[in-house]
């Protein structure tokens, strides 16, 4: 548990935003799950199932009560930056659910901040198809039995829906409800769960549209896995497919702030002197902070910061150099320095 997750909890409570709280112990719910310690894991989401009142949601007379699924109304983040490899892999899932075959169950894995749970918001928003995430934390239940109980309610919920508009279900991060039924790292009770899981799984109609996301398969129990039509992996990032998600971030926000554009050359050899990049939610975050923070009268703020959080050995310096040797011309250094182009010349002088 991290000290950010102890200050957010304080002061959610202290504000009285239940629903931020929420999330916040669910996080750490997930990180013990991730660690091995699912005891402390389901006393986490056993305590926010019990602590939460569950409220109708507000649907249409033609939609079931709810009280397992959570509908997803939030637009996709369309500026996600995918591989051309997954843009194909999604293309792929859309063709076979239009097409009704009984293809429908897909399960997407890879680490954390890689694309999949955004991936199920942009082949929802694709097909024209409502969305609903399964609601783990109100799931799993401290009191023996209960859990699987749940599960199989979940599974009627699901059901209730018409056949001309089936919904997508998406179980995100579904290795909190089903590891490995071998695994030393579970226990009799999720054994039984598991089972459940599978059982409800397998009665379900085969035109009902089911995503799961884990970032565990390795840990996933291979039954599991093979009640799956497909599986995507969003390991195979390649470092080039980093960069140009680095690259397309840097432009979509230089056009949203209307900012002065550095020359697409100037990023393309900066990034190909950059040896390894975080994941696409990491760059994300980092592009979006540096662009916030800029100084809207220094015209080359966000490149400064941006330079800096590639190349963060520190001096001014040291990011001179590190430009020089980019290939980038004296004057361009200069503006983004603020050290003359004299100076810059003496300094790199042969």
């Amino acid at each position: 548990m991290k000290k950010r997750q102890i200050t957010g909890l304080i002061q959610a409570h202290c504000e009285g935003n239940e629903e931020q709280f929420i999330a916040i112990a669910n996080q750490i719910s997930q990180e013990f799950y991730s660690l091995g310690d699912i005891e402390v894991a389901r006393f986490i989401t056993a305590c926010l199932s019990n602590s939460r009142q569950l409220t109708p949601q507000s649907v249409s007379t033609d939609s079931p009560a709810l009280n397992w699924l959570e509908p997803i109304e939030d637009q996709p983040n369309l500026s996600i930056v995918l591989p051309h490899y997954l843009e194909q892999e999604l293309e792929k899932i859309c063709r076979a659910i239009r097409k009704n075959v009984g293809v429908n169950r897909f399960i997407l894995h890879g680490a954390a901040g890689t694309g999949k749970t955004e991936s199920t918001k942009i082949i929802a928003k694709k097909l024209g198809k409502p969305l609903y995430f399964v609601n783990l934390s109100t799931i799993i239940d401290s009191k023996l039995g209960q859990t699987s109980k749940n599960i199989v309610s979940l599974f009627q919920e699901i059901e209730q829906f018409k056949e001309d508009n089936k919904p997508i279900i998406v179980f995100d991060e579904l290795d909190a409800l089903c590891l490995d039924r071998e695994s030393p790292l579970d226990i009799r009770e999720m054994s039984r769960v598991s089972t459940t899981f599978f059982k409800e799984l397998d009665r379900l109609s085969q035109d009902s549209i089911i995503f799961a996301t884990t970032n565990l398969i390795n840990k996933m129990d291979k039954a599991l896995l093979r009640r799956f039509d497909y599986s995507v992996s969003f390991d195979n990032y390649s470092l080039d497919d980093l960069r140009e998600i680095y690259y397309r971030y840097i432009i979509s926000y230089i056009e949203q702030f209307n900012l002065k554009p550095a020359p697409p050359t100037f990023w393309k050899k900066i990034l190909s002197e950059v040896p390894t990049l975080p994941s696409p939610a990491l760059i994300h975050n980092s592009v979006k902070t540096t662009f916030a923070f800029s100084d809207p009268d220094e015209p080359y703020s966000h490149v400064v910061g941006i330079l800096k959080s590639l190349y963060p050995e520190g001096s001014c310096q040291g990011l001179e150099k590190f430009l020089y040797d980019a290939g980038l011309p004296l004057r361009t250094i200069e503006d983004i320095t603020g050290t003359s182009k004299s100076a810059l010349s003496r300094r790199f002088a042969k």
